[in-house]
């Protein structure tokens, strides 16, 4: 599946088109688990699933941007990583194919 890897390129429109569906995924197997009498096992399936494809596609957009994909990890800092998601998100997309140093 192409949004599970960690390799290639995403753009500004994929990347928030991606985590803004896996968003609505999460919140609605939250209230699924919340109102009905889903396992509580269905939604950690699904947030680490979820978890998966955020990171997957916010490496692809660092990668695509042209700075190094550990820049992700800032996303995991309280009150920092809404910044760090925002700027990832809103940066333009390097035209040339960047040698990236890890």
């Amino acid at each position: 599946m192409k949004y599970y890897s960690f390799n290639g390129r995403v753009m500004r429109r994929e990347f928030w088109r991606t985590l803004i569906l896996g968003g609505m995924i999460h919140f609605a197997a939250w209230m699924a688990v919340m109102f009905t009498d889903v396992s509580n096992w269905t939604l950690i399936l699904i947030s680490i699933s979820g978890w998966w494809f955020s990171v997957a596609v916010s490496v692809k957009r660092c990668k695509d941007i042209g700075i190094s994909p550990w820049w992700v990890c800032c996303m995991f800092m309280p009150y920092i990583g809404i910044f760090a998601l925002f700027a990832i998100g809103f940066l333009k997309t390097n035209q040339r194919k960047p040698k990236l140093v890890w």
